[in-house]
């Protein structure tokens, strides 16, 4: 099985036509370690993305990511990165504000980590980049400054919540010339989902994927079209949708539909099994205790399961810790 035949890639190099070869055995961690290897490719090619085309004159070997999310994905494909926005510093990350799923590849990189969340024009410009990607959506979207970006150098925005993380790293990989570095970490990825469909036995039913915030705000379910609604797909699940009466949908947003705290229960009613991401156990722990919750078939079966608190952002490193968890619940 491989994912990234779920749909189509939505990047095209213009200027040429890209071999997508195979390399066997490659960990996402070896590949970013060979970062500085040659890329493939001609070059000049023109490149289409979420804020329209670039042209990328020559192969990229100084790499800036603004956005955080897709830093992951840019180490599992092996390109050159040099510097990178940083997430908050939580129990989601290290000291750098490096996801907590490649943070020991980005110190091993010597990714420097130019500033936190809102995007530092001058400390992009100083680490000289000759490509900067980042992303169009999500709380580290780079579209509000993708014009002053883009005079500091060839500037290439993706989206990340309509696409599977399989998706995002093949565009990348096609954007920097790193092809075979991308399909390495799919194809490793797709070889550990055939084997781990093998041993885990779906729940008959719908399952829910959800980040579950408590009974005093809102919960965000995953669509179909996210990464992680994908992965659960990929896997052999059968993903619980929430009605259109009991969801709302973000301006823009295809991967996640809010459901209240007074529609949590309803929506959760007829879910076989409940899959909680960005969770570890506490989160299930408070989420079977919450009197509201409590007598959900799911939670009497006993079939309320964390993802852990690296999955809320898929990429190569956190799905396969994903993939490791759903194996140990569903096996």
């Amino acid at each position: 099985m491989n994912p990234i035949g779920r749909r189509p890639v939505l990047l095209s190099t213009l200027a040429l036509s890209l071999a997508a070869c195979s390399q066997e055995e490659s960990e996402p961690a070896a590949a970013a370690q060979e970062s500085t290897g040659s890329t493939q490719g001609a070059w000049p090619r023109t490149i289409t993305h979420a804020a329209g085309e670039t042209v990328v004159e020559s192969a990229p070997t100084r790499i800036v990511s603004t956005s955080v999310t897709l830093t992951g994905s840019m180490l599992a494909a092996g390109v050159p990165v040099v510097g990178s926005g940083t997430a908050a510093i939580s129990e989601l990350s290290d000291a750098n504000g490096w996801f907590s799923q490649w943070a020991d590849v980005a110190v091993e990189q010597g990714i420097d980590p130019l500033y936190s969340l809102d995007v530092d024009l001058e400390a992009v410009a100083a680490a000289a980049p000759d490509l900067i990607i980042g992303s169009a959506k999500g709380g580290d979207s780079s579209a509000e400054v993708y014009e002053q970006l883009s005079a500091l150098a060839p500037t290439i925005l993706l989206r990340y919540d309509d696409q599977t993380w399989q998706e995002v790293t093949t565009e990348i990989g096609a954007a920097t010339g790193h092809e075979d570095g991308a399909r390495a970490a799919i194809d490793e990825f797709a070889a550990k989902l055939d084997g781990a469909s093998a041993t885990m036995t779906a729940p008959d039913g719908d399952v829910a994927a959800l980040v579950f915030n408590g009974l005093s705000q809102t919960s965000r379910f995953w669509t179909p079209e996210s990464a992680q609604g994908a992965l659960l797909a990929d896997a052999g699940f059968s993903l619980l949708q929430v009605p259109t009466e009991l969801g709302s949908v973000q301006d823009g947003r295809a991967d996640v539909v809010d459901v209240t705290v007074e529609n949590l229960a309803t929506v959760l009613a007829d879910a076989s099994a409940i899959v909680l991401f960005s969770a570890d156990e506490s989160t299930v722990a408070e989420f079977v205790a919450a009197p509201t919750l409590s007598s959900l078939p799911a939670v009497a079966s006993d079939s309320v399961v964390a993802a852990g608190l690296d999955s809320f952002r898929l990429d190569a490193y956190s799905a396969s810790n994903v993939l490791d968890r759903l194996v140990t619940s569903f096996s």
